[in-house]
């Protein structure tokens, strides 16, 4: 059913874990794997008063640092899925928008399933921090199969 999955990265340990499950997932089902990390223009990240006030030529050093952690993050599920005779495809793409950048990156790279980790996070810590995979969900035009560790939640922990 599934043969071309998408599993977004910010290099957290919940995307490594959410990554690893979708290698899991991908093994069983004999399908291959796209990682995605979105990196947005420093234009597109809201800065704060007193915040964010950086000099001539910091900009292009801090968007090298982030490709470079991103191509980092990508690369370490990638590396999963090659010990595990998955295929993986590493991808760091721009957008303006991580959400929209995620559904783009299935749409371009034909992918039939997203699989993303969220934290389960609930009342005002979800209201202020938002919730990436939330946003995925109304702009997705595949199945998206979201992934929690309870364990680490407390939710469903012995």
């Amino acid at each position: 059913m599934f043969r071309k999955l998408l599993v977004p990265t910010d290099g957290s340990e919940l995307a490594r874990e959410t990554g690893a499950a979708a290698i899991n997932l991908a093994k069983e089902i004999n399908a291959s794997v796209v990682v995605v990390s979105i990196l947005q223009p420093l234009a597109a990240i809201p800065f704060y008063e007193g915040v964010g006030v950086v000099g001539a030529g910091a900009d292009n050093l801090m968007q090298a640092h982030a490709r470079k952690q991103a191509d980092e993050a990508v690369e370490a599920i990638c590396s999963i899925g090659r010990s595990a005779g998955v295929k993986c495809e590493p991808r760091v793409l721009e957008a303006d928008s991580i959400s929209h950048g995620i559904v783009d990156a299935a749409k371009q790279g034909a992918c039939d399933l997203i699989l993303i980790g969220t934290h389960g996070r609930r009342g005002l810590s979800n209201i202020l921090m938002g919730s990436v995979t939330r946003s995925v969900l109304p702009y997705a035009h595949v199945p998206v199969l979201v992934w929690r560790n309870q364990e680490k939640d407390g939710f469903g922990a012995a």
